[in-house]
C-alpha cells in the first residue's frame, strides 16, 4: 500500500483518478470477463427496468454469437473472422457492414431472443465467411456451406438448442433444393476436414482468382473440389480413391498414413514418392491425415519429412475427434521453395523450357533404359532417347556411378523426369563411327606425360584419351615421361567412355601384375636403387611394380651409425638380399646384414664363462634395463629379472655390472639377460634351515578365501615369508567346498612343508600329508576316552573330523546336523585304518 501511495503522490493524482486508472487497467487486462459481468448486470437490470432491455439483449447476443463462431476461427486462423457487433434499427431492411475489424449487424429487435440469434448468426456467416470465394461458387455450393456453418455455430450455443431446430425449419426450401450438396459438406465436416482443408483451400483459391470475371469454370472448379474431398471422407477401407486434385487454380495432395507394418518395412519413402509425383504436376500443398492408432506413425512420418528441409508446416495441428468419436490429426505442409527438391524441380523445369542440358549420375542400367538421379529425383532415359541403333548394348557405354549429360523433356504421371541423350555429348553415336566401346583395344599416341597420367590421341582419329598411372604401371616411382616418351605408340584397352568430355579412359593392353607370378625368393641377392628415403627406411623396387623396403635396422646387426644411414640417398645403388616376401601386403623386406648373426658366435664364446659377461647400463624404464657388452652387443634385462621378491638389484645408467645371459632374442639382434644370480634370495635363510617334510605349527592366517589360505611365517617375531595351503591339500576323505568354514574359529593345525618355491617366494603346505604321517597314532586311541575334534567336511550323513593334539582324521557317524568348522567331543567306536567316532 505504501508503494501505491508513493506512486500516486509522485504523479499528483487524486484518490478518485487513482481508482479510475486502476479500473481501466483491470478492464483492459480482463476484457472478456468484465464484458460478461457487465452483460449479466444489464440482464438483471433489464428484468426490472425496461429501458435496459434492448442493450442487455444486444450484449447477450454478441456474447453468444461470438462464442459459436470461436471454434471455426481457432481451426483456421487464415480466415481472420472479425468480431461481431449488433446495432438495433427500427426501420429499413436488416444489413451488415465491416468497420475496424468488426462486423456490425443492423438488426430489428425481436422479443424472441432465439430468432435474434438465428438472424444474427445467419447474417454474420453469409457476409463474413469466405466472402471472395463464395462470389465465384455456384448458388447451391454457397447455400450448402452457409447452411452447414450456421447450423454448426448454433450447435455451439448449448443454452439455445431450440435455435438449431427453428433454423432447420426455416431452411426447409434450401435443404430440399440442395440436399445432396449439403450432405457432402456435412459429411466433410463430420470428418473434421471442412475447416482444416475445404475452407483453407477455398480461401487460397479465392485469393488467386479475386478480381476476375465470374465464370462457370470457377463454379465447376469449386464443386469438383468439394466432390474430391467428399470422396475421401466417404471412402471404404480398400477403395481406390483419388488423392490428388489438380485444376487450374486448386492443386492439392492428400496423404493417408498406412499401417504400422507397412511403415516399418518402407518408412517414409512412399510418402516422399507421392509428394514428388504431385510436385511434378504442380501441387505445392499436401495434407497428411491419420486416425486412431496411426497418430504415432504420422508424427514419425512428419518428423522425417520436415528434417529434410524440403517442407514447411502451415498449421499447428492438434488431435481432434470426428463425429464417430475417432481421434484424428491433419498436418498441412507445403513445399519449401528454398529446399533441394524444389530447387531441383525448378532446374529441371527451366531446362525443359529452354531445351538445355543437365548433368546426372547413372543409378541403374537396363537393356531398354538408363535410370539416373539428381538429388533423389529419378531420371528415366529410354533406349530410343539414347541412340537410334536398336541393337546397341547400353552396358558397353555406361557404368553405374558415372556422370552423363541429358536434356529433360517432360514429367511422367509418377513425377519422374523423361530425358534424352540424343543431342548431348553423352550420345554413344558420337563415337559409333569409330566403333569405340568398353573392352575394345585401340592404338594411341602419347601427346603429354605427367606424373600421374598420360594424355593420348587415338591413332588415325581426333578422339582424345587419358590413361591414369594405375592403368599404365603398377609402379609408384618410375617416371612416366621416361617410360612413355611423347610421340610413341602403344596398344590400349578402353575401360570407360567419358561422354561429358567426349574422351576415352584407357588402360595399357599388356599391363600385368608382377605379383601374380613373382620370380624372387628369400635370401636372393640383389642390387637396388633408392627411390625414396623415409624416417626409418628407404624404399625401392626390385622390379617395376614390386615394392621393397630396407629398414635401417637391417643395415647391420648392431645399432646403425648415422654415417651408414646418410650414405643411402636417392638414386644411390646398394647391395642387399631378400629377407622376406609378404604377398598379402605386396611388400618385400630387404636386408644388408650378414646371413648369420654375430650374437650366435658371441653366445658360444661366453659359454666357458658360464654365460656371465660384463656390461654397461645404457637405458632403464618400466620394462627393464638395456645394457651393452663389449660396447656393441645389446642385452635386454626384463624388469622381472632385476629382483627376487622384495630384493632388487640396484644400479644406475653408465654402471658396469655383471649380467647372466639367458637366451638370444627371436630376431637374433639382442640377448635376454638376468640379474637374479647376483641377488641374494629373500628366502635363502628359510631354505637353509627348513626342508620339505618338516611340520610348521602355530601359523597365523594372512588371507583366506574359498580355495586357499595364506599363512604368515615369522622369523624373530617378524613376517618373513608366506605359506600357501591349497584346498586340495586338506584331506582325501571328502570334497572340501570352502576352507573359510574350516578356519572360522581360528583353529591352528600343524602343516607339512611340501615345497619351498624360490621362484615365487612362497612355501607350499599340506594338511593331508600331516594326517597321513600320523596314521600310526590310531593305535594309541581307546574306546573310553573322549577326544576333542574339529569337523572339516561332510560325507553323506557323516562328518570328517581331525582329532586335536593327535592330528589324525576319522569319520563321525550319523552327524548330519553338525556344521563344518564346529568343535565336537567324540568317542572312538572303530579303530580300523580309518577310525570311526560317535558323538554319544
Amino acid at each position: 500500500m505504501n508503494d501505491i501511495e508513493q506512486f500516486v503522490n509522485k504523479f499528483g493524482l487524486t484518490p478518485f483518478w487513482s481508482v479510475v486508472i486502476i479500473l481501466l487497467i483491470v478492464c483492459i487486462w480482463q476484457y472478456d470477463k468484465v464484458r460478461v459481468i457487465v452483460t449479466d448486470i444489464y440482464c438483471i437490470v433489464a428484468k426490472t427496468i425496461g429501458w435496459f432491455k434492448r442493450e442487455a439483449t444486444k450484449r447477450k447476443l454478441e456474447e453468444i454469437c461470438n462464442k459459436g463462431l470461436t471454434s471455426i476461427s481457432q481451426e483456421i486462423s487464415e480466415l481472420n473472422l472479425p468480431n461481431l457487433k449488433i446495432n438495433w434499427i427500427a426501420k429499413g431492411s436488416q444489413d451488415i457492414t465491416l468497420k475496424d475489424k468488426e462486423v456490425i449487424v443492423f438488426l430489428k429487435f425481436n422479443t424472441d431472443n432465439t430468432q435474434n440469434i438465428i438472424n444474427t448468426t445467419s447474417a454474420y456467416v453469409k457476409k463474413t465467411l469466405l466472402p471472395i470465394p463464395k462470389t465465384y461458387m455456384s448458388p447451391q455450393v454457397r447455400d450448402a456451406i452457409d447452411y452447414t456453418v450456421i447450423r454448426k455455430c448454433l450447435l455451439e450455443i448449448p443454452e439455445y438448442r431450440l435455435a438449431v431446430n427453428d433454423f432447420i425449419k426455416n431452411s426447409q426450401d434450401i435443404c430440399i433444393e440442395n440436399q445432396a450438396i449439403i450432405d457432402k459438406v456435412c459429411n466433410i465436416d463430420d470428418a473434421g476436414l471442412m475447416s482444416r482443408i475445404l475452407f483453407r483451400e477455398y480461401f487460397e483459391w479465392g485469393n488467386r482468382i479475386a478480381g476476375r470475371n465470374i465464370d462457370n469454370k470457377y463454379q465447376k472448379e469449386a464443386s469438383d473440389f468439394l466432390d474430391f474431398l467428399y470422396d475421401i471422407t466417404a471412402r471404404g477401407y480398400d477403395d481406390n480413391t483419388r488423392l490428388q486434385y489438380i485444376s487450374e487454380n486448386i492443386k492439392v495432395g492428400v496423404l493417408l498414413v498406412a499401417k504400422l507394418d507397412t511403415f516399418s518395412a518402407q518408412g517414409e519413402t512412399p510418402y516422399v514418392r507421392r509428394i514428388k509425383e504431385g510436385f511434378a504436376k504442380g501441387i505445392r500443398t499436401f495434407y497428411l491425415l491419420a486416425r486412431n492408432e496411426k497418430l504415432d506413425i504420422v508424427e514419425d512420418v512428419y518428423g522425417k519429412l520436415i528434417q529434410t528441409g524440403n517442407y514447411n508446416l502451415l498449421n499447428g495441428p492438434k488431435a481432434y475427434k470426428d463425429a464417430q468419436g475417432r481421434e484424428n490429426i491433419c498436418y498441412c505442409i507445403e513445399i519449401n521453395s528454398e529446399g533441394n527438391m524444389a530447387q531441383t524441380f525448378n532446374r529441371l523445369s527451366d531446362a525443359m523450357e529452354k531445351n538445355t542440358t543437365l548433368e546426372a549420375v547413372v543409378h541403374s542400367i537396363y537393356a531398354d533404359k538408363i535410370l539416373c538421379q539428381i538429388n533423389d529425383v529419378k531420371i528415366i532415359i529410354p533406349h530410343n532417347k539414347i541412340t537410334d541403333v536398336p541393337d546397341l548394348k547400353l552396358y558397353y557405354y555406361f557404368q553405374v556411378g558415372m556422370s552423363i549429360e541429358f536434356i529433360p523433356e517432360e514429367y511422367d504421371k509418377h513425377g519422374n523426369v523423361l530425358g534424352s541423350l540424343l543431342q548431348t555429348n553423352s550420345n554413344p553415336q558420337r563415337m559409333m563411327d569409330n566403333k569405340f566401346c568398353v573392352g575394345n583395344e585401340v592404338e594411341a599416341i602419347v601427346e603429354q606425360a605427367l606424373d600421374d597420367c598420360l594424355f593420348l590421341r587415338i591413332k588415325d582419329s581426333d578422339i582424345k584419351g587419358v590413361a591414369l598411372r594405375k592403368d599404365i604401371t603398377y609402379s609408384h616411382y618410375i617416371f612416366l615421361h621416361q617410360h612413355f616418351p611423347v610421340g610413341s605408340e602403344y596398344l590400349f584397352r578402353i575401360i570407360e567412355i567419358d561422354y561429358i568430355s567426349n574422351r576415352l579412359h584407357l588402360q595399357l593392353a599388356n599391363l600385368c601384375d608382377p605379383w601374380e607370378n613373382l620370380k624372387y625368393s628369400e635370401g636372393q641377392k640383389l642390387i637396388c636403387t633408392v627411390y625414396q628415403k623415409k624416417e626409418n627406411c628407404v624404399i625401392t623396387e626390385i622390379e617395376e611394380g614390386v615394392k621393397a623396403i630396407l629398414p635401417f635396422t637391417e643395415i647391420t646387426w648392431f645399432t646403425p651409425e648415422s654415417s651408414q644411414i646418410k650414405k643411402l640417398k636417392n638414386n644411390v645403388t646398394f647391395e642387399c638380399r631378400i629377407k622376406s616376401i609378404n604377398q598379402d601386403r605386396r611388400l618385400v623386406i630387404l636386408t644388408m646384414k650378414s646371413a648369420e648373426s654375430p650374437y650366435l658366435n658371441y653366445y658360444k664364446r661366453i659359454e666357458e664363462n658360464e654365460y656371465i659377461v660384463d656390461a654397461k647400463v645404457i637405458a632403464s624404464d618400466a620394462k627393464g634395463l638395456v645394457c651393452l657388452a663389449d660396447e656393441k652387443y645389446r642385452i635386454f634385462i626384463p624388469q622381472s629379472e632385476t629382483h627376487i621378491g622384495a630384493n632388487k638389484y640396484k644400479c644406475k645408467i653408465k654402471d658396469q655390472i655383471k649380467v647372466y645371459i639367458k637366451d638370444i632374442s627371436n630376431d637374433k639382434r639382442s640377448f635376454i639377460g638376468s640379474l637374479k644370480p647376483f641377488i641374494k634370495h629373500p628366502m635363502q635363510w628359510f631354505a637353509d634351515n627348513y626342508a620339505p617334510g618338516i611340520a610348521l605349527s602355530n601359523l597365523t592366517i594372512n588371507t583366506i578365501n574359498e580355495k586357499s589360505v595364506l599363512f604368515n611365517i615369522l622369523r624373530n617375531n617378524k613376517l618373513y615369508c608366506l605359506g600357501l595351503l591349497p584346498i586340495g591339500e586338506i584331506t582325501n576323505l571328502c570334497h572340501i567346498e570352502s576352507i573359510e568354514q574350516i578356519y572360522k574359529d581360528g583353529i591352528k593345525f600343524p602343516l607339512i612343508i611340501t615345497e619351498i618355491d624360490m621362484e615365487r617366494c612362497i612355501v607350499k603346505l599340506s594338511l593331508k600329508k600331516l594326517l597321513a604321517n600320523n596314521k600310526d597314532k590310531v593305535k594309541s586311541l581307546d574306546y573310553y576316552t573322549r577326544y576333542s575334534a574339529h569337523i572339516i567336511g561332510k560325507r553323506d550323513n557323516d562328518s570328517i573330523i581331525i582329532v586335536d593334539k593327535i592330528w589324525i582324521e576319522g569319520i563321525l557317524i550319523e552327524s548330519k546336523n553338525s556344521k563344518i568348522g564346529d568343535k565336537v567331543s567324540v568317542r572312538a567306536i572303530s579303530l580300523g585304518e580309518i577310525p570311526e567316532f560317535s558323538g554319544d
